[in-house]
């Protein structure tokens, strides 16, 4: 891609902080390869800007109803996403560890990200202002599934920008397995 053609594509979009800015309905479908189990999570995910040292960052919350083998419940995941001067986004755990770094100005991302031997290869692919796809194929000895998600924000509009009165973003990029609980009656159970 040309200098001018990226330059096309982010005016398109704008930077990937910005684009992820609003709430959008979730629906992800899971398929865990060693007990053949199929899943789902559905629900929407917020992502609310707040005050960065010198930076734009907002905090992610994705909340709904996770389905996988006996498991029944909701399902959550807490993330920060951190602006870089590129453009593009850092997501990183709530403990400050970094998971992946996405940038959308091209429309399109694939990244990779291990979780101790486990390898996490997730790809998003925008459609529209209003509308994202994503892939995860997700490998290792603890974890062997893949998982595909649309992204629609909730207040589709025309031009990509929500005139909601308050600054609120939702995404799912990224998922913290050091906060699953077990799947117990009643419990929270991480949906990576």
């Amino acid at each position: 891609m040309t200098v001018e053609q990226a330059a096309l594509r982010r005016a398109a979009h704008g930077d990937t902080y910005d684009f992820l800015l609003g709430r959008w309905w979730i629906e992800r479908t899971y398929v865990e390869r060693r007990r053949q189990e199929r899943g789902t999570f559905s629900g929407v995910l917020d992502v609310a800007a707040t005050r960065g040292a010198g930076q734009r960052t907002a905090r992610y919350v994705e909340e709904g109803r996770f389905a996988l083998g006996t498991y029944q419940g909701q399902g959550k995941r807490r993330l920060e996403v951190v602006e870089k001067p590129t453009g593009a986004v850092a997501l990183v755990f709530e403990d400050g560890r970094p998971f992946v770094d996405c940038d959308l100005a091209s429309g399109a991302w694939r990244t990779a990200h291990r979780c101790g031997e486990d390898r996490y290869e997730i790809s998003w692919q925008v459609v529209s202002h209003d509308e994202v796809t994503e892939r995860w194929r997700v490998t290792g000895p603890q974890k062997d599934y893949d998982a595909w998600a649309v992204l629609r924000r909730t207040a589709p509009t025309c031009d990509g920008v929500q005139r909601t009165g308050r600054q609120v973003a939702t995404i799912s990029l990224a998922a913290s397995t050091s906060t699953t609980e077990s799947p117990a009656a009643g419990s929270t159970r991480s949906t990576s």
